[in-house]
């Protein structure tokens, strides 16, 4: 009989060829950033994301299911919103909302005041921009101005029961995750893989795996 820490290990290689989980355990996060800061924009995902610097021209990697892009100005802010892709940041953020990918955007400080919640006192010209920022949020973009805040999210979803609870939305389940998750129910889709190790954790934390039908 195969050991349980074999098994787990088997599964990992197996998803990290095949693009879906990184070598750490933490989700992939594409980050697309025009400015020189780079590396301490890495350095401050890091703790939460395998972070992928990524070229608007690549292909998007399998798997993927959150993206980030630094420093947004006023340009991809109205493209965006209208739908125009005539440069190579708005064409990628037109494939990954297509694609379903999360996407946040780091305001640059130009824009910033977006974020006080209010188009009230502000010029006409001003106003127009702030409507394209609320069209973007009906769109499902998340807006920000600091990089540390980023952090993956625990979902809440819908048994069929009808009771609410914790998601965890990825495609593997694992000792690791199980031993910092800190709820006392975990609600899965029936398409995770949960290994063996992870079970076993789930059992001796009184954590309930809840499975979600697709």
């Amino acid at each position: 009989m195969l050991d349980k820490q074999l098994i787990e290990q088997i599964v990992l290689e197996v998803l990290d060829r095949n693009g879906f989980r990184s070598g750490d355990g933490k989700p992939s996060l594409l980050v697309v950033s025009a400015t020189d800061s780079e590396d301490d924009v890495h350095e401050m995902l890091n703790e939460h994301w395998h972070t992928i610097c990524f070229q608007p021209t690549e292909e998007i990697p399998a798997g993927v299911k959150d993206a980030v892009f630094v420093e947004v100005g006023q340009d991809l802010l109205v493209k965006g919103a209208i739908g125009l892709t005539d440069t190579e940041e708005s064409a990628l953020f037109s494939k990954l909302m297509l694609a379903e990918v999360d996407v946040r955007f780091v305001l640059s400080q130009e824009l910033e005041w977006m974020l006080t919640g209010s188009k009230e006192h502000v010029s006409p010209y001003a106003r127009m921009l702030y409507e394209h920022y609320e069209k973007l949020q009906s769109f499902g973009v998340s807006f920000t101005n600091e990089t540390s805040t980023i952090k993956p999210e625990v979902h809440s979803t819908q048994t069929n029961g009808g009771k609410h609870g914790p998601y965890f939305d990825e495609k593997l389940l694992t000792q690791t995750m199980l031993e910092k998750w800190n709820e006392h129910e975990i609600h899965i889709s029936d398409q995770t893989i949960v290994t063996p190790l992870a079970r076993d954790t789930a059992r001796e934390r009184n954590i309930e795996i809840i499975t979600i039908e697709s």
